[in-house]
């Protein structure tokens, strides 16, 4: 069959070895390449200015002058921070970038001409430090926040990492040219050279936001009149989030770190090296390398330790090593350890430590993130650079501190830093929860009984007054042993609700109320609603406040309505199970024997509705010698009747029902679901004869099919260890409701056991059969329709083929969640599966990092290839595959007539009727012994269709 060249997509044709890298995709390349080349050329301006002008004022001035630069850098910053916040409102990100690089590229050129010609040298080389300072962190921030818009959460995580080594690859290009230049045509005339990587920007820059269609885009936060306004509207916002109140702290701590560590480098080198010129070649030198490790982490580590260890624990990295660094320095303070921890705080700076720190921000809404970025990138940097300019105040004037014992309070820092990424993780996480999980008041509230807790007690009363019927329903079984007066007036209420489930569970509420008297309305209830189960209730109600109430009963089982007779029918078997006198005084068994038989003389209606009250006074009653009478009304020929008997035939619990119970799996929904009942009824000892049926392939499939969910419904670890004993169910059918078995128990108790090690096994069992079946269903869409008449049929059968692919890995990927609920939270994972699911493209993109960081490294590598699938459309190859991977015709064809699936080869037997090939009879004869009678009768008509067998 002819492939259509256009009809599938393609990556370009990248360098195996780069794309392996950097697993750069699709539509990423141009973006990506220019990105980094802009960030490249901004470093290496950077990296030029920063060592020359850090030389310049340590030659002038010594490194005792470094705190007060650091303090009058944080009072400059604070300046700066609200005048950009408020340029933000008003003027788009891509004017405000061109305006930065402009105004930078103006002053490196007129701190050139002050510095050669010796205009107010000494201020000017404050001007220069602080500047140099300032400069690059709005620059960085400004291209950080550009780059959230032009890549989403997923592409970040994965090209943040080759971007960034832009940065990484500036530094050591801007070192080197320091380096090697500064003492030949001295530092001052490097600034020039600064200025015109700067103009590079300016040119890439306009490029990227012309391509990406982004010129226009505004910054504009939503404002209300509570709110504050400006900086304070920043920092309330910063303050409401306690993601954002991690993220900052974390900035602000590294900060400190940063600047405490500074200094015992330029302490030491200073002392080493006296010569301006020299030091500035020795710090371009170490600068340079500093980068090169950087790059090195960044290219080997960054990528893969985000995709390994998720955003949270890659923050980790960085503190750990400046630790490493600063026992070094207490231990020997010399020049090499004062390199090693410069190099240790350094290299993971720019590489992983900058990249998780962006991917921090990426969720946070862009409305808020514009604002909050600027005000932590300049604001909170140049702060906490004060603060840390204080704390060396404090240490060298005022305990005259050697550099060694800085070391002590950068320990003390890095330990509430590694506290801060523990925190943030979390949140982290519970931002992406929150995109595609919002919480219901319903599944804030506890299983069972709930302790005496207004605020609780307020959820269940609101809840109770405005939910569906369902919710109602579902609250009031779960608040069933919680028995509260403050939530009288709440099922007071209920009572005249028309769903009469509700109104009888809240009857049951009330029975147990002794201080709560509505036995009026509770009467109305008896003689005007036309429900059994609300008359009965109403009747046990009344019965137990009645002051007499073996003559209330006595009168009302003597009524002239047979309503009220049946209702009081039934209050009596319930009290005679636990009352000798009661049962000896009525003696319940016999006037249930003669209402029985004094049914044939009614009217047909009326008889039908006294079976029925028979029916469930026989299940309630506890009296053996009237069992055999539910085996009649069982088949009875009103379905209610029968249906009803089914339940009792349960509730008695008497083994000799269980088979009967079995077999009215196998018919219509209302005898199912009642069978389903009263095996539940049965209790657990039932669990035994369940798993021989469940086991019994001979069994109808109807009938085993129904099994899974009765065994949940006992909740206990050997309804658990029979159902993960029946995980590889062959039928993908029977398989499903097995796993959907174990969600409901994992759902329902977090104290069962289930085996993780047989879990995961089916986990990468069905990801390998997503990933076989997604690469058939590719190479069934390459292949092109024929155009003539005598094919049409072939192309609609490849249609329905390709169709049942389609439904058969969206229903795969729902077993693959379930079954990550079994070793994850249930809940979270199936909302994680709606959020995948989702057509909001955003939506899926949050499910996806919330996985990310969730899943262990062994279990994520199996799922996330499989998820990221779901990325694009179903006619491109997956990412993580070549064309190389694809199956031939023959060979897809074979592989599902050879496989567990019967809707698959029904399909592909349909498809091989009108496209014989002789290849494939082995395999269709051996589908002639198929136990499906439609796949045997398919087979028959595709081998006959070859030529060689006539039927």
């Amino acid at each position: 069959m002819a492939v259509k060249k256009n009809s599938i997509h393609r990556p370009h044709l990248l360098t195996p070895l780069f794309k392996k890298i950097f697993d750069i995709r699709e539509g990423e390349l141009h973006r990506t390449v220019w990105m980094f080349v802009y960030l490249f050329l901004l470093i290496c301006a950077l990296m030029i200015a920063k060592p020359v002008s850090t030389a310049l004022f340590l030659a002038r001035f010594s490194a005792r002058h470094l705190p007060e630069v650091y303090m009058m850098t944080a009072v400059l910053a604070a300046t700066l921070s609200w005048s950009y916040s408020s340029l933000l409102k008003t003027r788009s990100l891509e004017s405000l970038m061109r305006t930065t690089l402009v105004s930078a590229g103006c002053c490196l050129i007129s701190f050139w001409a002050f510095i050669y010609f010796q205009i107010l040298p000494g201020l000017v080389l404050y001007l220069f430090f602080i500047w140099s300072s300032l400069i690059a962190l709005i620059c960085a921030s400004q291209f950080w926040l550009a780059a959230g818009l032009f890549f989403n959460i997923r592409e970040a995580k994965r090209l943040f990492g080759p971007i960034g080594s832009g940065a990484i690859a500036g530094g050591i290009a801007g070192g080197y040219l320091t380096r090697f230049l500064a003492p030949v045509v001295g530092s001052c005339h490097l600034i020039p050279v600064a200025a015109l990587c700067l103009a590079g920007c300016i040119v890439i820059m306009t490029k990227l936001w012309r391509d990406c269609d982004l010129q226009n885009q505004v910054f504009t936060p939503v404002q209300t009149d509570l709110e504050p306004q400006g900086t304070r509207q920043t920092l309330t916002r910063i303050l409401r989030s306690r993601h954002l109140r991690y993220t900052t702290l974390i900035l602000a701590v590294s900060v400190i770190v940063a600047r405490l560590v500074d200094y015992q480098f330029n302490t030491i080198v200073s002392d080493v090296i006296s010569d301006k010129d020299d030091m500035a070649a020795f710090l371009g030198l170490w600068m340079s390398n500093l980068n090169i490790v950087s790059l090195v982490i960044q290219i080997v580590l960054t990528r893969k330790t985000l995709e390994v260890f998720g955003v949270g624990y890659s923050l980790l990295f960085m503190p750990g090593a400046v630790l490493l660094g600063a026992v070094a320095i207490f231990f020997s303070p010399t020049l090499w350890s004062a390199v090693f921890i410069k190099i240790s705080e350094g290299g993971f700076k720019n590489s992983l430590n900058k990249s998780g720190m962006e991917l921090l921000f990426l969720p946070v809404p862009l409305k808020i993130k514009s604002q909050a970025k600027a005000f932590i990138d300049v604001f909170v940097d140049s702060a906490a650079g004060g603060i840390g300019g204080l704390i060396l105040v404090g240490l060298i004037f005022g305990l005259n501190a050697a550099p060694a014992y800085i070391s002590l309070v950068i320990a003390c820092f890095v330990g509430i830093w590694i506290l801060l990424v523990l925190k943030v993780k979390r949140e982290y996480l519970n931002y992406f929860i929150e995109k595609f999980n919002p919480n219901s008041e319903l599944d804030d509230l506890p299983m069972g009984p709930i302790p005496e807790n207004e605020q609780i007690i307020q959820s269940i009363s609101a809840m109770l007054s405005r939910a569906d019927s369902p919710e109602i329903l579902n609250m009031l079984q779960r608040i069933s042993g919680f028995h509260s007066e403050k939530l009288s007036e709440s099922f007071i209420r209920l009572l005249d609700h028309p769903n009469p489930e509700i109104c009888a569970e809240a009857l049951r509420q009330l029975y147990f109320l002794k201080k709560i008297d509505v036995r009026d309305k509770v009467e109305r209830l008896m003689y005007e609603r036309q429900n059994l189960t609300v008359r009965t209730e109403a009747m046990r109600y009344l019965f137990h406040f009645d002051k007499q109430p073996l003559d209330f009963l006595h009168k009302q089982l003597t009524d002239g309505d047979y309503w009220i007779r049946s209702g009081a029918l039934l209050c009596l078997v319930w009290e005679a199970r636990r009352n000798r006198l009661i049962r000896s005084d009525f003696n319940p068994g016999k006037m249930i024997e003669q209402l029985l038989f004094s049914a044939g003389a009614m009217e047909e209606s009326q008889a039908a509705f006294t079976r029925k009250v028979c029916a469930r006074a026989i299940g309630v009653a506890d009296i053996t010698d009237l069992h055999p009478y539910l085996f009649l009304l069982m088949e009875d020929r009103d379905p209610d009747v029968a249906a009803e008997a089914v339940i009792s035939a349960g509730k008695t619990q008497n083994p000799v029902f269980i088979r009967s119970l079995f077999s009215f799996l196998g018919r219509n929904s209302r005898y199912r679901n009642a069978a389903v009942q009263g095996l539940i009824s049965h209790g657990p000892q039932v669990l035994g004869p369940l798993e021989a049926a469940l086991s019994n392939t001979y069994l109808s499939y109807i009938i085993r099919k129904q099994l899974p969910e009765v065994i949940a419904a006992f909740n206990n670890q050997k309804a658990v260890d029979i159902l993960c004993r029946h995980l590889m169910e062959s039928d993908i059918g029977m398989r499903y409701e097995v796993i959907r078995a174990l969600n409901r128990l994992r759902i329902k108790s977090g104290s069962l056991l289930f085996d993780k090690k047989q879990i995961m096994n089916k986990i990468k069992t069905e990801a390998d059969d997503y990933m076989e079946m997604l690469l058939i269903l590719y190479g069934q869409k390459t292949i092109e329709s024929d155009g003539d008449d005598a094919a049409r049929n072939r192309n609609l059968a490849r249609e329905q083929l390709i169709r049942a692919l389609e439904i058969r890995l969206d229903e795969s990927l729902e077993r693959i969640f379930r079954l990550l609920g079994l070793s994850y939270p249930p809940v979270e994972m199936y909302n994680a599966y709606k959020g995948i699911k989702s057509p909001d493209t955003q939506t899926r993109i949050n499910a996806m990092e919330f996985l990310d960081n969730v899943l262990e490294i062994n279990i994520k590598q199996i799922i996330i290839p499989v998820i990221e699938t779901g990325f694009a459309p179903r006619q491109d190859l997956p990412a993580n595959k070549k064309d190389g991977d694809i199956p031939g015709e023959f060979e897809s064809y074979v592989a599902m007539l050879r496989g567990e699936d019967d809707v698959l080869k029904e399909k592909t037997l349909n498809l091989l009727i009108h496209q014989p090939d002789d290849r494939f009879l082995p395999f269709m004869a051996q589908l002639m012994g198929s136990p499906s009678r439609a796949i045997r009768d398919m087979a028959a008509r595709a081998i006959e269709r070859t030529g060689h067998f006539r039927r």
